[in-house]
């Protein structure tokens, strides 16, 4: 294999605060392997995916371990969080509704598959999407929710398209 350099382009953020209906939060990576490289070295979304996954803000939560190979991507993570705008329901600190929707993009692929027999590589050029509703601070500190997905990737048995995530907020 030749030498290679590898690249991450860019990885931005920004946030927009909106008086009376909450916080968005997007954030925009990309990045790029130029050359032949070993399959190690290639940018594969991490995420074990089961059931029930921890919460973990801008990553891919639906996606299978080792599902997707790429070497050129593009990851969009989009959040709107409505705090205690959307309700304003509590209870003495122990439930407190503070619903959250999230949406992540991503697209990527990958060059030179031919070099990586013995493993079956599909990449996100069709474009991976999912979507999902988390609800902040429903019981004390704890986070509730889920999230589908959908698009050229999805599985063909509804249920299989769903995961259910647990957090902590604090």
């Amino acid at each position: 294999m030749d030498t290679f350099n590898q690249h991450t382009l860019g990885n931005t953020t920004k946030d927009f605060n909106w008086r009376k209906i909450g916080k968005t939060h997007i954030e925009a990576v990309c990045g790029a392997i130029f050359g032949e490289v070993p399959y190690s070295l290639l940018n594969i979304p991490t995420r074990i995916y089961n059931v029930v996954n921890v919460l973990a803000n801008n990553t891919f939560s639906t996606v299978r371990k080792n599902e997707f190979t790429n070497d050129k991507y593009v990851n969009i993570f989009f959040s709107h969080d409505f705090e205690h705008y959307f309700f304003k329901w509590q209870h003495e600190n122990i439930f407190s509704f503070q619903p959250k929707i999230v949406s992540n993009i991503g697209w990527g692929t990958l060059s030179h598959k031919e070099n990586h027999q013995g493993v079956d590589l599909k990449d996100m050029q069709l474009g991976y999407f999912e979507s999902g509703l988390i609800f902040r601070k429903l019981l004390f500190t704890f986070d509730l929710g889920f999230m589908y997905r959908y698009g050229a990737y999805s599985n063909p048995a509804f249920k299989d398209n769903f995961t259910f995530l647990i957090g902590y907020s604090f």
